[in-house]
């Protein structure tokens, strides 16, 4: 709107204040050149005008097959989330066996980073820590690396981080990932992690979701351009569980009640009452003293009255299942969620998820449990569907209001065809850049499509003025249309 404003009334004004000379056309020897070389263009550009409009059908079946082989280059150019950008920041992270003390891991994590300073010459600074307030606790570490600016060094922070990932790799004791910042390390919406693969098993049995997540792992670490293959939870610690036979409990005149309420007060402690004084309170708490013994055994072997007065040890009615638990369960959607997380390297998310989702064919999947495809390839989908539907909206009302200003339906159509052949220019940049599909892609192509709109405008609008004007036939019309706005569009497309 202030751009509009601004060519109806500043525009003007200034033009009328400032343009009160006559032009000087000579302007030196470089604008001479110019000129020249303009007039050579637009001679050129006039005679192949002229010989397009001599054989339209020819011309149609070009520009079409011209559109149809760059289509084909769409499977090749691929598509990701965000573009990759060298934020100069690379993480290291690892974790060691579940349950490793602090003085352990801090110890390996102090030669790591030795390793790493000798690697990566290009640290300007350094951060690392050992432990934090997870499930995994002291069996986990991370070491961030601050590059020098990108002009002060020859590798890319890509680069980088798979040189050190050879490097690093199979280092024993420890589970490695390392990954670039990739715009942030900042997690992911959602709360999901920083990798850019995520692959959510979701399902009640967590037995049977774990042993899937196992086969789906081993399948997707062969994927070329998958690094950095780990489970989202940790594995569990060994526990004991305690199981109560119910049939027992009746025998022996007891209920579920009494055996949980004493097994409650020697694990635990149970409050009994509270102690109050003039100005406070305190609970009263009874459990097994500090020198008693705490196996398993000696607490199987106290007794629970029954209703008889009866002491009836536990061990009676208790039996030890030895397992492994899980130090957490997620849930989405009210459902238990096992998560596989990954890195890329080389190749963009899109490509490497549908080779991923080709080989998962073959693997058979147990009732009760979903695979899907989530993280940056989840918010992928959904922001090219929304970006999908602006750029059909803004086609519409493109439509819409040409079709109120040129009071006809037709005219606007031959603009709109205009369109989808700026495909062409999209798709061979993007390939000989190297560069994918993404969000900042489609906000391009959707500035991209007021561009060529505003063009065929300019042609259209000027070749009708001539035919009413000037009496010209429409081919005539259209090759002088051609030649008279050749130059602004340049210009236009140019600075915009």
């Amino acid at each position: 709107m202030v751009s509009l404003l601004v060519s109806f009334t500043l525009t003007p004004m200034m033009s009328a204040r400032l343009l009160t000379r006559p032009l000087d056309t000579r302007g030196g020897p470089l604008f001479e050149a110019l000129g020249r070389a303009q007039a050579r263009l637009e001679r050129v550009y006039g005679a192949l005008l002229g010989r397009v409009l001599k054989h339209p059908g020819a011309t149609v079946v070009a520009v079409a097959a011209v559109l149809a082989a760059s289509l084909l280059l769409v499977p090749i150019i691929g598509s990701e989330l965000m573009p990759a950008s060298d934020e100069g920041e690379v993480r290291l992270s690892g974790d060691l066996q579940l349950g490793t003390r602090l003085e352990i891991t801090d110890e390996l994590f102090r030669g790591l980073e030795q390793q790493v300073l000798r690697a990566v010459p290009e640290t300007q600074t350094m951060m690392s820590s050992v432990g934090g307030g997870r499930a995994s606790g002291s069996s986990t570490g991370q070491i961030n690396l601050t590059l020098v600016p990108r002009r002060e060094r020859s590798r890319s922070d890509v680069e980088i981080a798979d040189d050190l990932r050879r490097r690093l790799a199979g280092t024993p004791g420890v589970t490695l990932r390392i990954r670039t910042s990739q715009g942030s390390f900042m997690p992911r919406m959602g709360g999901q992690g920083a990798e850019r693969i995520q692959i959510e098993l979701r399902g009640h049995d967590l037995a049977a979701s774990r042993e899937l997540a196992r086969r789906i792992l081993g399948i997707v670490e062969e994927v070329p351009g998958v690094t950095d293959v780990q489970f989202g939870q940790q594995e569990g610690v060994p526990e004991d569980l305690l199981v109560v036979d119910r049939r027992r409990v009746a025998e022996l005149d007891l209920t579920m009640q009494q055996v949980t309420s004493v097994l409650r007060t020697l694990v635990g402690g149970a409050q009994a009452g509270i102690f109050r004084e003039t100005t406070s309170e305190r609970p009263i708490v009874v459990r097994l003293a500090e020198q008693d013994p705490f196996d398993l055994e000696s607490l199987l072997a106290l007794p629970v009255v029954n209703n008889q007065g009866r002491a009836v040890p536990l061990k009676n009615v208790v039996t030890v299942r030895r397992q492994i638990g899980p130090t957490v369960i997620a849930r989405k959607n009210q459902e238990r969620v096992i998560a596989l997380r990954a890195n890329t390297t080389g190749r963009d998310v899109g490509s490497i998820v549908d080779e991923a989702r080709d080989r998962l064919q073959s693997v058979p999947v147990p009732s009760g449990i979903s695979v899907q495809f989530t993280g940056d390839w989840e918010q992928q989908q959904e922001s090219f569907r929304e970006l999908a539907i602006s750029i059909a909206l803004s086609l519409l009302l493109i439509y819409m209001v040409m079709a109120g200003l040129y009071e006809s339906l037709r005219d606007p159509f031959v603009i709109m065809f205009s369109i989808p052949l700026a495909a062409v220019g999209v798709l061979v940049t993007l390939f000989l850049t190297r560069s994918s599909f993404n969000i900042q892609t489609w906000i391009g192509v959707l500035m991209l499509g007021g561009i060529v709109v505003n063009n065929a405008i300019l042609l259209v609008d000027t070749t009708n003025m001539l035919r009413r004007r000037d009496g010209l036939g429409l081919l005539e019309a259209v090759q002088e249309a051609g030649r008279r706005r050749m130059r602004p569009i340049l210009m236009t497309s140019l600075t915009t």
